[in-house]
C-alpha cells in the first residue's frame, strides 16, 4: 500500500498538477493556503490542491461534442443515456457555446433539434 503525503512541498506541487512552476505560481498558488515548516520550507495541503483542480475543471473543462449532442439535445427521456428523468428543452447553455461548424451535417442536426425544442 502506497501512502500519499498530505502536505506537498512547493518544489513538487507543480509536478503534482502536471504544470510548470511559473503557471503554478501565477494561477494556482494565490488560491492556496501555504503552510510554513521552518524558515525555508513551504508546503501545500494536497486535499486543497485537489479541490482547486476539481473546481478549475468544473469551470474550464469541456465535454466532447458527441456527449453534447447525445445528452443535451436529447428530446426523449427514454433514449437519453444515464437518466430517465430529464426535463426541459434539452439544450444546455454549454451547447450554445460549442456550436458545430456551419454547413456541416452536425450543424444541420443541431439546428433541427434547436428548432424542434422551440415548438
Amino acid at each position: 500500500m502506497q501512502i500519499q503525503p498530505r502536505l506537498i512541498r512547493l518544489r513538487d506541487a507543480p509536478a503534482y498538477l502536471g504544470i510548470n512552476k511559473n503557471t503554478f505560481n501565477r494561477v494556482v498558488r494565490p488560491a492556496l493556503s501555504e503552510v510554513s515548516l521552518g524558515q525555508q520550507t513551504i508546503l501545500f495541503d494536497r486535499l486543497e490542491i485537489d479541490a482547486w483542480a476539481e473546481d478549475y475543471i468544473q469551470r474550464n473543462g469541456r465535454r466532447p461534442l458527441g456527449s453534447i449532442l447525445e445528452d443535451d439535445l436529447c428530446q426523449s427521456a427514454t433514449k437519453c443515456r444515464g437518466s430517465a428523468s430529464k426535463t426541459g428543452s434539452g439544450i444546455s447553455k454549454n451547447a450554445r457555446s460549442t456550436l458545430p461548424v456551419a454547413g456541416s451535417a452536425k450543424a444541420q442536426e443541431y439546428l433541427a433539434a434547436l428548432r424542434q425544442s422551440k415548438h
